[in-house]
């Protein structure tokens, strides 16, 4: 009786065989390190979105002892990076202020026009996240503005918008 590696063709079947399942597993090697890649970028925007609400928290804070609490809703919109500067929190993919949708490198940018932090995602370079430094307040008078006098004062807060 013959062995099977002994028919004709045996050896292509075989190598055929093997050349599929090795670009089988490639492939899935290359969409499972795409995918932990998406997720790990997802995870360090949601870190730096709270290392900034810390930063704004500190900020908040010092404005609140020195007794400034009638110009917070001045601050709504302000360029968090600013803050964190003065805390040397920077991080290092904050690429600088822009104007317009002049944003082409992926990183951290603050939209000078609109007033948003900006970021552009590494992973899909189409992705861009937007977010907006907020005055958070319990509005007691219900004037839909920030009274001292009346509002509950919460902080300033980076919150995440749609576009």
């Amino acid at each position: 009786m013959r062995s099977i590696s002994e028919y004709p063709g045996a050896f292509k079947f075989r190598l055929l065989f093997y050349l599929i399942l090795w670009l089988v597993l490639i492939r899935f090697f290359f969409y499972y390190t795409e995918e932990v890649t998406k997720l790990a970028e997802q995870k360090s925007v949601r870190q730096m979105q709270t290392v900034i609400n810390s930063a704004l928290t500190i900020y908040s804070a010092e404005q609140l002892i020195s007794g400034q609490l009638d110009r917070m809703h001045e601050l709504s919109g302000m360029n968090p990076f600013e803050v964190m500067a003065e805390y040397n929190l920077v991080p290092a993919g904050y690429q600088g202020e822009v104007t317009g949708g002049e944003i082409e490198d992926s990183g951290w940018y603050f939209n000078v026009d609109s007033r948003e932090v900006v970021y552009q995602a590494h992973s899909n370079n189409a992705e861009q996240l937007y977010f907006h430094v907020v005055l958070d307040y319990q509005d007691i008078n219900q004037s839909k503005t920030y009274d001292p006098e009346y509002d509950i004062y919460k902080g300033l807060r980076l919150k995440a918008i749609l576009h």
